[in-house]
């Protein structure tokens, strides 16, 4: 079984990639960071209204690393200035909801995020504020919002005893739920994480942070069936979700749809963040299913050059060299 943390745009929570059995993709190239550029913008709410505080990254496209930060200033402006020259992703937060957008500061000088209820601006996501979540007391919501800190450091422990915290406040607050559900996930303990997250799409059904999640655990119990019902409702409410995608796919792969699945990550293609590679484990178990393992094996070589250390790679190699034997036998026949 492959183990890899995926990372919500609203809550990190992670996906279980599960491989069936025991085309390539370019590598990036470092880019030349030789002459510098500025790049302002503005973040604003569902209601055109300007975002002061929110707090804006820049992120380079390929080792994912943050080289700047900023916040916004009261009337929701951001300024970067002396930035290397090259692609980014630049990422706007503001509480637990972020949107994104990728810039190539040799042409883009400017940028606009629209975080909140309304018409998308393009290029980012928008989340909804949901009625549910307007109704979580200030006090929870700040005790939540210490918890995904804790989370995002990987302070687990820290993580867990916040959201309890959060949760005592409010119970039926869904996103803590939700990340409380996830914690438990992280443990390996879907017995704990099931009615939380079960709860939480109940009790906030416009917010498909608490789908994707729910559909991730389906996933990881083989409930394919109801993973798929469950994450195609998240792709409802928000289309441009890369984890409700991903983790379709994932189901799909586990009902022996290869094809489906493939369509599936062509689609999330455009919204994964650049530094998320179990795609390639994916596509892997789709060329599987149909057989293809020189695609397969592309796929898997892809990832091993992204992530030779990472949780999934001796996994990864193992199932590499099978397939690299299945194809040397062949080939001699």
């Amino acid at each position: 079984m492959f183990v890899r943390p995926s990372v919500l745009l609203t809550i990190v929570f992670v996906s279980l990639i599960s491989f069936a059995q025991d085309a390539s993709f370019p590598l990036p190239r470092s880019e030349s960071y030789s002459i510098d550029s500025s790049l302002v913008g503005t973040v604003i709410d569902s209601n055109g209204h300007s975002i002061g505080g929110a707090r804006v990254e820049i992120v380079d496209l390929y080792s994912g690393r943050t080289i700047a930060t900023a916040y916004t200033f009261s009337n929701g402006t951001f300024e970067f200035s002396r930035i290397p020259q090259a692609r980014y992703e630049v990422v706007a937060t503001s509480g637990v909801h972020e949107a994104r957008s990728r810039v190539d500061l040799a042409m883009d000088r400017d940028i606009t995020f629209r975080i909140g209820n309304g018409p998308p601006v393009e290029g980012t996501q928008s989340h909804s504020v949901s009625v549910a979540e307007m109704k979580v007391p200030g006090k929870a919501r700040k005790i939540f919002e210490k918890a995904v800190d804790a989370f995002r450091k990987a302070r687990l422990d820290d993580a867990f005893g916040l959201v309890q915290k959060a949760l005592g406040v409010y119970p039926d607050y869904a996103q803590a739920l939700t990340l409380r559900g996830v914690l438990n996930m992280r443990k390996g303990d879907t017995r704990q994480a099931q009615p939380d997250l079960e709860k939480a799409v109940e009790l906030d059904r416009a917010d498909d942070t608490g789908f994707a999640a729910l559909g991730a655990l389906y996933n990881t119990e083989k409930r394919f069936d109801d993973a798929i019902q469950v994450l195609q409702r998240g792709i409802t409410i928000n289309p441009t979700s890369w984890q409700s995608q991903m983790e379709l796919a994932r189901a799909q792969v586990g009902k022996k749809d290869a094809d489906g699945a493939l369509r599936t990550l062509a689609k999330a293609e455009k919204y994964i963040p650049p530094q998320i590679y179990f795609p390639h484990l994916v596509r892997a178990e789709a060329f599987i299913i149909k057989k293809n393992y020189q695609a397969a094996i592309a796929e898997l070589d892809a990832y091993l050059k992204y992530e030779p250390n990472g949780s999934n790679a001796e996994a990864a190699k193992r199932t590499l060299a099978q397939l690299q034997s299945v194809v040397a036998s062949a080939a001699i026949k």
